[in-house]
């Protein structure tokens, strides 16, 4: 891990500085496919060590850039895919093939592997991150193959990713179509329908705030629930380039905010929380934070929605 994120975090400081043409150690890539074929251990294990999330936890100084960490990580694992393509295509094939229905202590253990894999996949056909990256000549039909996880798959883990990865895989022809039948199926129960929520509040794509938008006017979205606005609120925390770093998401956070504050105060904290860095940042874009923030406060009432007017001021006055 010291190793990844010491690689991420050279990127991120080459971005802030205005260059992309930032190289990627093959060490790295050496070292995460060593560990990521070592059969002797354990496929749980593997995937712990080698899973990229889109975070920067190891250096606090950088971690408010998340428009670059989100480059920086697509770029690491575009890489380890530049790299190793051929044998993460046949892996994650196996483990597809091998899957049967039933909670079986295998498929414990392979799952977050799994996971890992169709991560690596996933970002596979997207538009290089860096120029610096090498092109693969490996294809793969990354929806196809999400599709036969999202249909195979007993775990809900597995599902949810996999239809995040086909929604994120927005060429895909049959994404609405897709879309369509997973949001009817999984609306039938509390847990799926959770995970549904989860899907669309995390999506990082061109039509994410019409995502989100058209989830709050499905009739089984209660914004009374507390499950669903927290659960929501969490997916916009993973995806703050999208939701705190751009003027279209900056807005559906405001309206988001008026909506659940005034129904729920204690629902709209966590979108509080994904501007708790407001004061790391400088310039245009810590106005831009500021402004919103005011926006969100001057949309409530001081009476009625104290404890969230309160809350605003501290952020305020510490930013």
């Amino acid at each position: 891990r010291a190793i990844a994120d010491g690689e991420k975090a050279r990127i991120v400081e080459a971005l802030i500085g205005g260059r992309n043409d930032v190289t990627i150690s093959p060490a790295f890539t050496a070292l995460h496919g060593s560990i990521l074929f070592d059969e002797t251990l354990n496929p749980a294990v593997r995937a712990l060590i080698l899973s990229e999330k889109n975070a920067l936890t190891t250096r606090e100084d950088l971690s408010h850039h998340y428009d670059h960490i989100t480059t920086a990580t697509v770029a690491l694992l575009q890489s380890v895919w530049a790299a190793h393509g051929e044998k993460i295509d046949a892996k994650l094939k196996a483990l597809i093939k091998a899957s049967v229905p039933g909670p079986h202590k295998d498929q414990l253990l392979e799952r977050k592997l799994k996971q890992h894999l169709l991560a690596i996949v996933g970002v596979s056909t997207a538009p290089l991150a860096l120029p610096t990256v090498a092109a693969s000549s490996v294809t793969i039909d990354v929806a196809a193959v999400a599709l036969s996880i999202l249909n195979t798959s007993t775990f809900v883990s597995d599902k949810e990713l996999a239809f995040r990865t086909i929604l994120s895989t927005e060429a895909y022809a049959d994404r609405a179509a897709v879309q369509t039948r997973i949001r009817d199926e999984w609306s039938k129960t509390p847990e799926m329908l959770e995970a549904y929520i989860a899907t669309i509040g995390s999506l990082s794509t061109s039509d994410f705030t019409t995502q989100i938008r058209t989830l709050m006017a499905l009739p089984y979205f209660n914004i009374n629930q507390t499950h669903h606005t927290r659960t929501l609120a969490r997916g916009l925390s993973q995806i703050r380039h999208k939701s705190v770093l751009t003027e279209e998401g900056r807005a559906l956070m405001l309206e988001l905010f008026t909506k659940i504050g005034t129904v729920n105060q204690m629902s709209a904290y966590p979108l509080l929380k994904c501007f708790d860095q407001v004061d790391a940042f400088t310039g245009a874009t810590k106005d831009a934070l500021v402004k919103t923030l005011q926006a969100m406060q001057d949309s409530i009432d001081k009476v009625k929605e104290e404890s969230l007017y309160n809350q605003l001021n501290i952020m305020l006055k510490k930013a």
